[in-house]
């Protein structure tokens, strides 16, 4: 057995000033019930004599080691990893078979886990998390883990699906929030009481001392990573507040630094829990637009439409709340004695704004530059109709390639105008306005 990592004591010692009022704790859990998962990944068989043998699943995390006579005959045991359905899971599930075999002896489990997995919950506050045949999860602590070949190790006295599951772990009511919003982070914890050491008999809950936040790296955060913050009721554990532009890491990685009792080093120690937010932003679009049509007669069409773009780190950017306004006549053409009318009833004008378009960016600065480009396409915007000297034309249709091609603006949480120059020269008058800003 292995002690904390050293770094996670370093952090304590400059934690003279954390919170010990555990009242604010909130502590929840996770439904037992769940479904049973899918196939996910390669099955593993070996057989298994009565004296005894190894298995180890396809991808490494999980093994078995039966010691001599805990099978009656020899055995066919297979492992096959699944999807894993549970809350508090980490990893994946894994299904042994011959399901519902028991053993004349208990046979040891080995959860291999990740370093990023042991920042997500202490690894001395992991589990074995055991599925039956009703989908109902119960849960075992391990009896000792080591930190230097990252494995965590028990027993198990029969066949079902087992998973490794995080006995405390942290996280937020909403895993995507807009800027300028808040969150309440939880506490979600499966423990009873200490069954040994100086604390016997207290609840794993009430053990729960001194604590400090970091946002990105940043201890309690800042006005770039945005802050997490103990609330001002003891509604949650804490509350993370995003920042007024995108962070520049995002997802925003929040830890939590928590003293608690480990009853496998049977004493006082610190631990880190974290959780993940992604911060998205978005923005009101808009787009103003004054056709001019042939220079000889000087007709003018008014167009307007507005739109609103959320604009996120990894996922495409969503278009939505679109209105296409209809197209005004501003001025009608006229030229000496040649006059020429205007159509816009039932046609769109220059600006056909869709929730499609071919591509988008976000660069690396901060605050970013977004941009995205809409498909050229000509429509038909209008009709005229030419009158010389008192004679009628027929009313004909005017092609033009829809407003807009592309918008480019600073993700800053300010309000921009910019003037774009498309084909003829014409220009057309964007407006960008932070939208959706405050708690959703």
């Amino acid at each position: 057995m292995k002690k904390i990592l050293t770094v996670l004591l370093l952090f304590a010692l400059q934690s003279l000033n954390a919170q010990t009022d555990s009242s604010l704790l909130k502590f929840n859990e996770s439904g037992d019930f769940t479904g049973f998962g899918d196939p996910d990944g390669k099955p593993v068989s070996k057989e298994i004599t009565v004296a005894g043998g190894t298995i180890l699943s396809e991808d490494g995390r999980v093994e078995l080691i039966f010691p001599e006579g805990a099978l009656t005959v020899n055995t066919n045991i297979s492992i096959q990893p699944t999807t894993n359905l549970l809350n508090s899971g980490t990893g994946k599930a894994y299904k042994f078979e011959p399901s519902g075999i028991q053993f004349k002896k208990p046979v040891q489990i080995i959860f291999h886990y990740t370093k990023e997995e042991s920042e997500t919950c202490p690894a001395d506050l992991m589990n074995i998390a055991m599925q039956d045949q009703n989908g109902k999860w119960s849960f075992d602590k391990y009896e000792e883990w080591d930190s230097t070949t990252n494995t965590l190790k028990g027993f198990i006295h029969h066949f079902s699906y087992y998973a490794n599951s995080n006995g405390a772990r942290i996280s937020p009511a909403k895993n995507f929030i807009i800027v300028e919003s808040n969150v309440n982070i939880n506490f979600y914890d499966r423990y009873g009481t200490v069954q040994s050491g100086p604390l016997i008999g207290n609840s794993d809950r009430l053990s729960v001392g001194s604590r400090y936040w970091v946002v990105n790296g940043v201890r309690e955060g800042s006005d770039v990573e945005g802050f997490a913050t103990a609330p001002p009721i003891g509604t949650s554990l804490g509350v993370y507040t995003a920042p007024k532009i995108m962070p520049p890491k995002n997802p925003v990685v929040i830890h939590l630094f928590f003293e608690y009792y480990s009853e496998i080093l049977m004493k006082e120690v610190w631990g880190v829990v974290s959780c993940k937010i992604l911060v998205y932003d978005e923005y009101k679009i808009e787009i103003n637009h004054e056709y001019t049509g042939r220079a000889s007669m000087h007709s003018k069409i008014g167009d307007k439409g507005t739109f609103v773009v959320r604009v996120s780190p990894n996922r495409n950017f969503r278009i939505s709340e679109i209105k296409n306004y209809e197209p005004v006549v501003i001025k009608e053409g006229r030229n000496g004695p040649f006059k020429e009318k205007v159509f816009t009833d039932g046609y769109p004008g220059t600006i056909d704004i869709t929730d499609s378009h071919l591509s988008d960016s976000l660069s690396h600065d901060y605050p970013p530059e977004v941009y995205f480009e809409f498909a050229p396409k000509e429509i038909v915007m209008c009709e005229i109709q030419h009158n010389a000297r008192g004679i009628y034309g027929e009313r004909g249709p005017v092609t033009f390639m829809r407003v807009p091609e592309e918008i480019n603006f600073i993700a800053n949480g300010q309000k921009q105008r910019y003037n774009i120059t498309i084909g003829r020269g014409e220009t057309y008058k964007l407006i960008v306005t932070p939208h959706g800003r405050g708690n959703q």
